[in-house]
């Protein structure tokens, strides 16, 4: 009995001691996390009055906002000064510690749990690992109502999301997902999928690098019992990393289905990549936006020391990559595809960089897709256009935002027609070489070399636009 007595006081014990441990552990990692954060001349952010305890601690986590006297203009152009602006919140903050932390949500393991006080249902809780978890959910909410003789009903249907941050803020990682939303009013009705977004990114080098995605399952829009908008299977990803010590970049987007007013679109994808570029002048680059974003008192200097840093960003070989990019749409299926190199150089100047570029590629869409979207620039450019006119004090002659070579004019209203200027202006980039013909396709083959830029194999000249 005695030996059983010894044990369990020696288990208290140690029980005991570890708690007073961790809360030294805990206060370590939370300064060590919020000294990460970037600190600016604007904003600020530290821990004050931090009071340990054996079983728990509590502190004050501080923003502290300055906002730097600024000259404004008053309506009478009048200038004035406005004096500065200095913000200090506080929030109380409760610190659990482990490795056993009873909390008003339930039992947690950690080396801590951070929490607002009062105590809420949301916090931080510190793993074993030292890592920083944020969790956060909402519920599904029915709203059902009625405004006169019309029904209406939305239906959320609830999201959850994680957060983990590793000690230094070095790594970070997480997710959120929501699990739908759905409504109905006013014979208009809609259905959102489960949206869901992950991501990962680590800090080297004065750059976060890493992946997210993002998925939206399907998205229906419905009026009057007709289908509206309806899409199925979009996929969104966006990631970077640093290889051979040199940086890199991807955009990979595709689409199954998206139908609009009875015309349906896809499947489709595009992937783009930027490929060898300079990590340090990129982390330059970032350095001097937050610069520019603390500081705007010489915008013209920021942009003069940010362009500066163009030329050693692409000095290592620079590529982008086009490599895949096609969409079905009713009349046929878009596809294009592109290659741009630029050589390893140290030439200062960003210009003659450019200048000893090559590359090759390929753009092939529908001549009838080609044509619908010439058409509704035109349509576009012409209301606008009328819209600038009508409001003008003085009457003046509507002009058409064209040249007068690809101008046909409606014989009964005198109006433009935008359907004859779009096969006007076809019919001179084909004769012009812009555009070559295959079936019911139009083609446009691009080729850099020698600082000169072909299109379907002949020379390109700003002229040939006109």
């Amino acid at each position: 009995m005695k030996k059983w007595t010894g044990l369990l006081i020696s288990l208290l014990i140690l029980i005991l001691i570890a708690y007073y441990i961790m809360g030294f552990m805990v206060e370590r990692t939370l300064n060590k996390n919020i000294n990460a954060i970037h600190k600016t001349s604007v904003a600020s952010i530290y821990l004050d009055q931090y009071q340990r305890g054996w079983f728990s601690s509590r502190a004050n986590l501080v923003l502290e906002m300055h906002v730097p006297a600024q000259q404004v203009k008053d309506e009478s152009g009048m200038t004035k000064n406005n004096p500065p602006v200095d913000l200090n919140i506080k929030f109380p903050l409760m610190v659990d510690h482990g490795p056993f932390i009873f909390t008003d949500s339930g039992l947690r393991f950690g080396l801590g749990y951070v929490t607002t006080k009062p105590q809420t249902r949301y916090g931080a809780l510190i793993s074993y690992c030292n890592n920083t978890i944020f969790k956060y959910s909402l519920p599904s909410i029915l709203t059902k109502g009625k405004t006169g003789p019309q029904d209406y009903q939305f239906e959320w249907l609830g999201l959850t999301a994680e957060l983990k941050i590793s000690p230094d803020i070095e790594q970070v990682k997480g997710y959120w997902k929501a699990y739908g939303f759905n409504g109905d009013a006013a014979n208009v009705s809609f259905k959102l999928g489960k949206v869901l977004n992950e991501f990962k990114f680590y800090y080297t080098e004065g750059l976060w690098i890493g992946q997210t995605h993002l998925s939206v399952p399907y998205f229906t829009l419905t009026a009057e019992n007709a289908k509206v908008v309806e899409m199925d299977a979009f996929d969104l990803s966006l990631g970077s990393d640093i290889s051979n010590k040199l940086l890199n970049y991807n955009a990979d987007i595709n689409l199954k289905k998206l139908s609009i007013n009875n015309n349906t679109y896809g499947p489709g994808s595009f992937k783009l990549s930027i490929k060898n570029l300079d990590p340090s002048a990129m982390a330059d680059i970032n350095k001097l936006q937050w610069n520019m974003l603390e500081n705007n008192q010489h915008p013209e200097l920021n942009m003069l020391a940010l362009l500066a840093d163009l030329p050693k960003l692409l000095s290592k070989g620079s590529e982008l990559d086009l490599s895949e990019m096609y969409l079905t749409v009713p009349d046929g299926t878009i596809t294009g595809r592109l290659n741009i190199v630029l050589p390893q150089s140290d030439i200062s100047d960003a210009a003659q960089i450019m200048q000893k570029a090559h590359g090759e590629g390929q753009f092939k869409a529908p001549a009838a897709t080609v044509k619908a979207l010439i058409t509704a620039s035109l349509e576009s450019n012409s209301s606008t256009y009328q819209a600038q006119s009508n409001g003008q004090t003085q009457p003046t002659t509507t002009r058409d935002p064209v040249p007068e070579s690809s101008t046909t004019s409606d014989p009964v209203n005198g109006t433009v027609n935008p359907e004859a200027q779009a096969d006007a202006i076809i019919k001179n980039y084909i004769n012009k070489g812009l555009l070559k013909v295959e079936g019911n396709y139009y083609i446009v083959d691009i080729k850099i070399e020698n600082q000169q830029l072909f299109i379907n194999g002949k020379l390109f000249s700003p002229e040939m636009l006109n």
